[in-house]
């Protein structure tokens, strides 16, 4: 039996993967896409993060595949709701250690602290 496999797409992954094409109509993106079992989604702000990055038609690809449901684009708020559904008065406690965290993975020396010495096993 085969696991769904997610992926959260950020602003520079969609920028710099829209850049590399064969052609007009061949980014590499649109190949990442095609990859079975993927299903992927991204955070709402990504549409103002990608509109700085200025890259001629990202913009549009992005919301041609929100709007198609091949990217599932949430909101804060709709992260929330659907913490609430599990985790009822504690979603926004958890929701708020969740970006406390992910805003430490920043900082200087957060992998070398957590990571130093863990080896994969592969």
């Amino acid at each position: 039996m085969q696991k769904d496999k997610y992926a959260l797409l950020d602003t520079d992954f969609i920028s710099k993967t829209h850049i590399i094409q064969k052609d007009a109509d061949n980014h590499l993106i649109d190949r990442i896409m095609e990859l079975p079992g993927y299903q992927f989604f991204c955070h709402s702000q990504i549409r103002t993060e990608l509109s700085r990055h200025n890259v001629t038609g990202a913009m549009e690809w992005l919301e041609n595949k929100i709007s198609t449901r091949q990217i599932k684009c949430y909101s804060d708020e709709d992260i929330l709701d659907k913490l609430e559904n599990v985790y009822g008065a504690m979603a926004l406690g958890l929701y708020a250690n969740l970006l406390q965290k992910a805003c430490q993975a920043y900082a200087e020396g957060f992998y070398e602290n957590n990571f130093k010495g863990r080896q994969s096993s592969g």
